[in-house]
């Protein structure tokens, strides 16, 4: 019961993941050269840890030292990658920086202490 049960669900998930990533792909004309990059980069890596999977190079304890340090090394670059993609740009950042340090905000003085009416 248990194993028709799994089958049942992972034929579900399976045919849910295939038709998003489908309707995904159809989608990617649209986006700019960097997400595009990013997309691909994404499918890459989940191709490739499904091979892994598949290989048993993911195990926590993996039989050869090469396919530890391969495959998690492509993983962590992929996390690196994606921290990259996603960080804001310059501009961004300091206005971020600028709207959560305005000195009225926080009853800082002009001279940098604070005020002694907030006292």
């Amino acid at each position: 019961m248990f194993s028709y049960t799994l089958v049942v669900f992972m034929a579900t998930y399976t045919g849910w993941f295939t038709f998003h990533s489908l309707n995904a792909c159809g989608q990617v004309k649209r986006l700019n050269p960097g997400q595009q990059f990013t997309f691909a980069y994404t499918v890459l890596m989940v191709v490739l840890v499904m091979i892994c999977m598949g290989i048993g190079a993911m195990y926590p304890l993996p039989s050869a030292p090469e396919e530890f340090l391969l495959f998690y090394g492509m993983t962590n670059t992929y996390v690196w990658g994606l921290s990259f993609a996603y960080a804001p740009n310059d501009s961004q950042a300091t206005r971020l920086v600028e709207e959560s340090c305005d000195r009225e905000n926080l009853g800082l003085s002009e001279q940098g202490g604070v005020n002694d009416n907030e006292l």
